[in-house]
């Protein structure tokens, strides 16, 4: 439905404003599971998209501000975070849709997986709640976003 497009996109304008600024992770945390929570609810690859497309252009969040002084969800899910930590990355992945580099996202989503290994928590349940929402196209020549997710969650 338009209306939940519509407010994910709202949801990543207040996200990157957070980032912005010295905001508290637990703020982060509450906007960014609300976007994901909308990002399920989404009616189609259109809607998806347009959101991706959104999300990949947040200056701060997706450009990266808000990393320079916070650790990724993979460091803290990789130091012993919570297990929505995991969750979140894999979200993030398939909201970038691989953005800008493929390879890089690959390499993310690899070394999440190891240190769900390592942690003994199985990843697979996670990558396939959102191989379905991830991004069947193939921009780069090395398979799709949900290509990968679906691999992964077997």
């Amino acid at each position: 439905m338009e209306r939940d497009m519509l407010a994910a996109v709202d949801i990543i304008r207040q996200l990157d404003e957070a980032a912005a600024q010295p905001a508290d992770p637990g703020e982060i945390d509450a906007l960014f599971d609300a976007l994901v929570e909308t990002y399920r609810q989404l009616d189609g690859e259109e809607e998806r998209g347009r959101v991706r497309i959104a999300y990949c252009r947040s200056k701060n969040w997706t450009g990266g501000e808000y990393w320079h002084h916070f650790p990724s969800y993979t460091q803290r899910f990789r130091n012993g975070g919570e297990p929505d930590d995991l969750r979140r990355m894999i979200a993030h992945y398939s909201l970038t849709d691989g953005w800008p580099d493929m390879r890089d996202a690959i390499l993310g989503l690899v070394t999440l997986q190891d240190a769900a290994k390592l942690r003994d928590v199985d990843a697979g349940p996670v990558f396939a709640e959102f191989a379905p929402l991830s991004s069947p196209d193939d921009r780069s020549g090395i398979g799709s976003m949900r290509g990968y997710m679906e691999k992964s969650a077997r």
